[in-house]
């Protein structure tokens, strides 16, 4: 299905019956609603867009033709600055690079993210040389998923944006491995060594005691405040949300309870500090990050601090406004 500024053009596909014969539509009723759709939400969270929702027919990218209809996502222009990613298996635009980034260009493609590479020779490294190269001639930014260990190149390409090689909120929808501790400790490890595309922000949170592992309307088990906590303390200056974009809005058509702290949470700082801070609860060590951006400072903790605390290496000669979102046993804190 694709949508046009004065109507749109779909496909009705009926499943084949034994008996089945010849099938005539005498009237079409359609009613097409989009109070609710992606563009219209990436409105009220960023300036971009990318969502792994809904199944679409495989095309060849070195195929694509101006003019010419495809079974890609639905686009909506909206006037408000929303562009659209495109994503991609890294081998249909491998042939023809420049002919392909050219055609995104001219569709006004803010960025495609490149999947499935799963290795890292010599074939694979040349190859991120050559599409990050292409992508910037064509002024396109580049995630990469299905990736190696990151090696720096967001240096050399500033159009790579993020990558994946994680284990990110995905895994969810078949394990149960991505606890609150196994996220505390990415921040550490992972996260040091380059932009990471984790795709946080699960708004189906859970204790870990009633997480059910599900592919459809999956969960996770973590509370609200340790999702939000992410798109401050994990470095991707292009974030992806994990759901689906009914799961921010609630019944009234309002952002769900945490929902409006995607609006303001930037997506880069300036400095990042590891702090070693001891948490009077049962005496463990919980992790923090103190991330600072001039005019937008904040504060994330990943933990369930039960009092306030100074900061000794953040600068004394600063103030500094703080907004706290506290965990609790409920999960939706």
């Amino acid at each position: 299905m694709r949508a046009y500024d004065q109507g749109a053009a779909f496909r009705l596909e009926i499943p084949a019956e034994p008996r089945e014969g010849e099938i005539r539509l005498s009237s079409e009723t359609t009613a097409l609603r989009f109070p609710r759709d992606y563009a219209c939400l990436a409105v009220r969270h960023s300036k971009y867009l990318n969502s792994h929702e809904g199944d679409y027919a495989p095309v060849a990218a070195s195929a694509l033709k101006a003019g010419a209809l495809y079974d890609l996502p639905l686009a909506c222009t909206t006037g408000r600055g929303v562009k659209l990613w495109l994503w991609t298996n890294w081998d249909a635009i491998g042939r023809d690079m420049d002919h392909v980034f050219a055609l995104y260009e001219q569709w006004g493609i803010a960025g495609i993210k490149v999947d499935y590479v799963y290795r890292q020779d010599q074939i694979a490294i040349g190859y991120y040389h050559r599409l990050l190269a292409a992508a910037a001639r064509h002024h396109l930014m580049v995630n990469i998923h299905g990736a190696p260990v990151p090696r720096g190149l967001e240096r050399t390409y500033p159009n790579l944006m993020t990558e994946e090689v994680i284990m990110g909120a995905e895994y969810n929808k078949w394990s149960r491995s991505v606890t609150a501790g196994y996220n505390v400790r990415l921040a550490y490890s992972r996260a040091a060594v380059g932009p990471m595309d984790y795709t946080p922000g699960g708004f189906r949170n859970t204790t870990s005691a009633a997480f059910v592992v599900r592919h459809t309307l999956p969960q996770v088990m973590t509370t609200r405040a340790q999702q939000l906590a992410m798109f401050v303390v994990y470095p991707s200056p292009l974030q992806s949300l994990a759901d689906a974009p009914s799961a921010y809005i609630d019944a009234a058509g309002h952002l769900a309870p945490g929902g409006a702290f995607r609006r303001i949470v930037p997506a880069a700082w300036d400095e990042t500090r590891g702090i070693f801070c001891p948490m009077v609860s049962g005496g463990s060590v919980h992790g923090w990050m103190a991330p600072r951006r001039p005019m937008s400072p904040a504060m994330a903790a990943r933990s369930k601090p039960e009092r306030i605390y100074a900061f000794p290496s953040l600068p004394a000669a600063e103030r500094y406004w703080c907004s706290i979102r506290p965990d609790d046993l409920t999960a939706m804190a």
